[in-house]
């Protein structure tokens, strides 16, 4: 017997949660393992877009797919300002508010809303221009990465996970990877597309720190985000060239290469940065 549409779209949507918890997991890991130069490349490796696009591909169709990526070039660049909002929020708020858990939840939610009130107008307007996109993108690079710099502070310790902080993390982008589906499949793909530029996996990673260290301490963790989302961006845009050539599967593996590729690129070029600074210090 032939599955019925609802129980392919459940299917889908079981797959897409555990692949998603399983990836930011393993993203984590080699997050943690890296430290914090590193880090916040790493974190910015696609994980909530790769599984967005290829599970859209998968209940949808990868022309779709390719179709709306010009319209999550933008929300890519507002998901980088996420940490300046969050970080200020936390800064804001800690002079009112000592208990940490309560600064965690509010700083998570201003970042959030403010990502919300700039991203949705976008897909409400269908700005899927990449002409339009691919300027403003690198524009909010630029500024978020002079931000990010300006307020440098000095490099707390690797963050170190618990067990249960990276079941409820794998969880959380688990289920943020499902509401990406089932929008994309129930609404319109342009806005799971949107959604999948949400900065999940990062702005968890952000929380976590924060339990430890104080809001200004966030910067140096988060510095590198601006710069290590061109390999999201290089990932989103095979993905539009790719999919409707090779399909969902193979354009996911292309898109994942190419990105993987950018992100190498990235951490070797930051490396002779640190190389001349401790030479500075030893002199």
């Amino acid at each position: 017997m032939d599955l019925l549409p609802d129980n392919i779209l459940l299917i889908q949507l079981i797959v897409s949660f555990i692949a998603g918890g399983s990836l930011i997991a393993l993203l984590t890991f080699a997050a943690e393992k890296a430290g914090s130069r590193t880090s916040g490349v790493i974190l910015a490796i696609p994980s909530t877009a790769a599984l967005g696009f290829f599970f859209m591909g998968w209940a949808i169709s990868p022309e779709a797919v390719a179709e709306i990526v010009p319209g999550t070039i933008i929300p890519l660049g507002l998901c980088i300002l996420f940490p300046v909002a969050y970080i200020y929020s936390a800064i804001f708020i800690s002079k009112f508010i000592k208990k940490k858990l309560l600064q965690i939840i509010l700083s998570f939610i201003a970042g959030s809303a403010a990502w919300m009130v700039l991203a949705i107008p976008l897909v409400i307007y269908r700005i899927n221009d990449l002409w339009i996109s691919v300027p403003v993108y690198f524009l909010m690079v630029v500024l978020s990465h002079t931000i990010m710099n300006k307020e440098y502070q000095n490099k707390p310790k690797p963050p170190h996970y618990s067990v249960l902080q990276k079941i409820l993390r794998a969880c959380f982008v688990g289920l943020f990877i499902v509401a990406v589906v089932y929008l994309g499949k129930k609404l319109d793909p342009l806005w799971g597309g949107a959604l999948a530029m949400f900065p999940v996996a990062f702005s968890s990673s952000l929380m976590v720190i924060h339990t430890t260290y104080e809001p200004r301490f966030l910067f140096a963790t988060a510095k590198k985000i601006p710069v290590g989302s061109i390999s999201i961006f290089v990932f989103n845009i095979t993905v539009m060239l790719v999919f409707p050539i090779a399909g969902f599967i193979i354009g996911t593996a292309c898109a994942y290469i190419t990105s993987l590729v950018t992100t190498m690129i990235i951490i070797k070029v930051s490396e002779p940065q640190k190389t001349d600074q401790n030479e500075i210090k030893r002199n």
